[in-house]
């Protein structure tokens, strides 16, 4: 995909985060899940980063190793800033937060 269809496809993304929110600004707050919009919000500065990094050329640069991302990684997540290796390590790096006790013998 070139990078003028690429950055069509996220400034829709980007429009599609901002009607969510605007459609959660005036939503009961008891109907809004506050980690939803925060995922939210953070793919919307996420999508915008992209897009300016498309703008100045270093879209598609992992910004850890400076080694490309991987075409199926970008097609997965076109906003991915880490290669897949340096996402991966950094996921090993951050604490995880403990999970409330629920009783889910299947999921493992």
């Amino acid at each position: 995909m070139g990078h003028s269809a690429l950055k069509q496809q996220l400034m829709r993304m980007l429009a599609d985060r901002r009607v969510s929110r605007e459609q959660q600004a005036g939503a009961d707050p008891a109907d809004v899940d506050p980690t939803v919009a925060r995922n939210r919000a953070r793919e919307a500065r996420e999508i915008q980063l992209a897009i300016e990094r498309i703008d100045n050329g270093t879209y598609g640069e992992c910004s850890s190793c400076g080694e490309p991302i991987g075409e199926a990684r970008l097609g997965a997540r076109p906003f991915a800033t880490h290669c897949v290796d340096c996402a991966t390590q950094a996921e090993r790096r951050r604490p995880h937060r403990e999970v409330a006790s629920v009783s889910t013998p299947y999921l493992y």
